[in-house]
Parts: C-alpha cells; sequence; structure tokens
C-alpha cells in the first residue's frame, strides 16, 4: 500500500499572519514617527533692494538785509515824556526807557514787560499782522486805516471806493486820501456868499468852513420853560436793533444800572430833582415844546449834568412781539423836527423838555 501521510507545510505559509501583522505594525509606527519628526516650514521673505544715494545739493544762504533803525514814542512816567527816539531794530523796552532818561520813581514797572519774547517792536507787529492775514512789506505800502474797519485796499482802488470810503464818500475825490480839509464839502458850498451859509446854519466863512468846527446848537423850546436838554440813551442791553426788546433775557437786565427792567424811566440829577421837589422813583411827565409828552419814573443819577435829561428810546414798540410791543416809550417821538444844517440828519441834541410830577 502506498504512503498515506501528508506533506510537511512551508515555514512562511505557517506563519504568515504574525508576519502581516508584524509588518502592519512597523508600517504604522513609522509613519508616525514620521508626522511627528517632519521639520518646520521655512519662511522666505524678499527684501527690496536698498535705495540708491542721492547727493545733496549744498545751498547757499542769501543775503539778509541788515534792519532798518526805528522811532519810538514814549510817555508815562519817565524823566523825559512825550519824545521821539530812534532805537536799533533789536532794541527792547527797557531800551527804550532808557532813551527816555529812566524810569521815574512812581513808573509801575511791574506793567511792564521789559523783556518780551520778540526782539523789537516791529516783530510784535510782524506777529500781530499774521493773524489778519497781511505782512509787514503790505502794512508799509498801504498804512493803516481805523475808521471803518480796514480793509486792505490799495488807495484809489475800486475795492477802497466802494469798501473802505463808504457811500457817504462818493462824491468826494477818489484818491483814497483821508480829507481833513474836505474836498467834498467845498464842491457842495465853496462858491456861497457868507449871507447864503448863514442861512443853511453855517457861521463860518472861508477855510474854516470846510474844516471841522463848532457849529451853535439851535435848541427848539425856551430855555426858560423847557430847562431841560433831551439826551436820547442807547441801553447796551437792548442796542439799536429793534428785535432785541422782544427778547425777554435782554428786557431783564435793561435797566441794571439804575435798577429799572421791562419798562422806560427817565434819569435827572439829585440837584436838579431837588429844585423841582420831585423824589427818586416817583412817576413824572417829561414834556416838549409841542406838547408831546410822555409820563415814566425818575431815577436820580448823580453822574447826569444838572441842565440834561437822559431818556433810552429802546422801549415803546408798537409790534415785532408780545415781550416788546406796547411796553415804556419811544424817546425820538419827543425829538423836534430839526436836522443839522449841513448833512441834512435829525438833529439830536437840540431838544428841549420841562419835567413835572405826574
Amino acid at each position: 500500500m502506498p504512503d498515506e501521510r501528508t506533506a510537511p507545510t512551508p515555514i512562511l505559509e505557517r506563519f504568515r499572519l504574525p508576519i502581516l501583522l508584524l509588518v502592519a505594525v512597523t508600517t504604522l509606527t513609522g509613519g508616525i514617527l514620521l508626522l511627528l519628526n517632519r521639520p518646520k516650514p521655512v519662511t522666505i521673505t524678499v527684501l527690496p533692494p536698498a535705495p540708491t544715494p542721492v547727493p545733496t545739493a549744498t545751498l547757499t544762504p542769501s543775503a539778509t538785509p541788515t534792519p532798518e533803525p526805528y522811532l519810538v514814542y514814549i510817555t508815562g512816567a519817565v524823566a523825559t515824556p512825550e519824545i521821539v527816539v530812534t532805537l536799533p531794530y533789536d532794541s527792547r523796552v527797557l531800551d527804550a526807557l532808557h532813551a527816555a532818561g529812566g524810569p521815574l520813581s512812581n513808573a509801575d514797572l511791574e506793567r511792564v514787560n521789559l523783556a518780551f519774547p520778540w526782539r523789537s517792536f516791529r516783530e510784535v507787529l510782524q506777529f500781530r499782522l499774521q493773524s489778519i492775514g497781511t505782512d509787514w512789506a503790505t502794512l508799509q505800502e498801504l498804512g493803516v486805516w481805523l475808521e471803518p474797519e480796514y480793509h486792505f485796499a490799495r488807495r484809489g482802488s475800486a475795492q477802497w471806493n466802494t469798501e473802505v470810503i463808504g457811500p457817504d464818500r462818493r462824491g468826494a475825490p477818489q484818491d483814497g486820501r483821508f480829507d481833513f480839509y474836505s474836498r467834498e464839502l467845498a464842491c457842495v458850498v465853496g462858491g456861497l456868499s457868507a449871507e447864503k451859509l448863514r442861512s443853511l446854519g453855517i457861521t463860518q466863512t472861508g477855510d474854516p468852513v470846510f474844516l471841522p468846527h463848532y457849529e451853535p446848537v439851535v435848541y427848539v423850546g425856551d430855555a426858560e420853560e423847557y430847562p431841560f436838554v433831551l439826551n436820547l440813551i442807547t441801553l447796551m442791553s437792548l442796542g439799536s436793533y429793534p428785535a432785541a426788546a422782544n427778547l425777554p433775557t435782554l428786557q431783564e437786565i435793561s435797566g441794571m444800572t439804575v435798577g429799572e427792567t421791562w419798562n422806560s424811566w427817565l434819569e435827572m440829577n439829585p440837584e436838579a430833582a431837588e429844585k423841582l421837589g420831585l423824589q427818586d422813583r416817583e412817576m413824572v411827565w417829561v414834556e416838549n415844546a409841542q406838547g408831546k409828552r410822555f409820563k415814566v419814573r425818575l431815577r436820580l443819577v448823580p453822574g447826569v449834568r444838572p441842565d440834561v435829561v437822559n431818556l433810552p428810546y429802546n422801549q415803546g414798540h408798537r409790534a415785532i412781539g408780545r415781550w416788546a410791543r406796547d411796553r415804556g416809550v419811544n424817546g425820538l417821538e419827543l425829538m423836534a423836527l430839526a436836522t443839522e444844517p449841513v448833512s441834512g440828519l435829525a438833529a439830536l441834541t437840540g431838544t428841549r423838555v420841562r419835567v413835572y410830577r405826574a
């Protein structure tokens, strides 16, 4: 009989499963170690090339002109007051005091900055001119015009004639010069006779007609019967703008100097009131020569001239609003119908009135 024993199994076949498990574990372990130990990525930064140096040009400073000396007017508590001295450009206030002989013993030097931060008075002006949009050269060329508000316009230009001289000077020569001697008035009345000038209320003749001079005031009302000159005053609180009288906050402070608000009052010197037997705060009538009169409260003010009475004209409105309407009196209604002889404007100082107890 043939041999029926089985053939032996190969060794690889016998250990195939353990070998596969070992290979799998080894592969997995190697992968894990590779992930844990891989190198970090490197950041690459691209830098621009360094700029090519450019040679700088050497600037030659321009020559600075030597500042001129200036004139200074000095007055006050100094040895030689009211003098004009010439000082160098870099002078200070202390130099000006020495030029005037030095300060007197009663001089208050604490109120004078003897060494202010500017080197000269000119530098002070130059510093201040910057805030109004101009410079020293323009100031030297155009000078200064104080009234009306200054405009930096060249004399005789269209801007000068429209903004500086104003509409009341349009008939004057258009050369931009201030007329102390009024050429405009000379053009209007220069050929009139002395008699014709007197009819206009001008008592002077010749050149004085066209120069500032005094002309007697023509009063309306007899001085014996109407002993007071009516002086209309403007309240700072209400001003000349009518609508201000309709603001309660302004009415509350309208007469703080005399303790009167929301109404009108008449101010009189205490000596004048005593002669008339009038008392402070009592109601009085103030009447002009035409018989027009107002009833107001009397307030005694020592600063008023004995022959003058003050009456505010900011009240007495018939419209504007509920706070202003029918409140107080309008002093303008007491003014006489008179005008200035030359200008034709209303004469505000020629009205006489009398005052008596209401």
